[in-house]
């Protein structure tokens, strides 16, 4: 009896855990955003006050949609490369080796 007690007690401890860094890591997510969010304004300011020619240059949801792209591609290599047993190298296929 005293195991399946112990056993409850430190499951309800695991799932308050668990609630709590859920809580933290929202409240983390929404500050990030919040502060994307003001650098982008900040960033947009100053390129509409100095000009420089950037205006051209810079178009935030086009590079965000580019590097979700990237990121999408990449993982999709290294998901498949694990799926067939071998290691992921990012140099290529130099990780044999030659005991000549």
């Amino acid at each position: 009896m005293s195991r399946i007690k112990e056993y409850k007690i430190y499951n309800e401890l695991i799932q308050k855990s668990v609630e709590i860094l859920t809580l933290r890591l929202t409240k983390i997510n929404d500050e990030l955003k919040k502060l994307k969010d003001i650098s982008e304004n900040a960033l947009q300011k100053y390129i509409n006050e100095k000009g420089y020619g950037l205006m051209k240059h810079y178009n935030f949801p086009e590079y965000n949609k580019l590097e979700e792209e990237k990121i999408m591609k990449r993982s999709k290599i290294t998901w498949n490369e694990k799926k067939s047993h071998h290691l992921y190298c990012p140099m290529g296929k130099q990780g044999k080796h030659n005991d000549k």
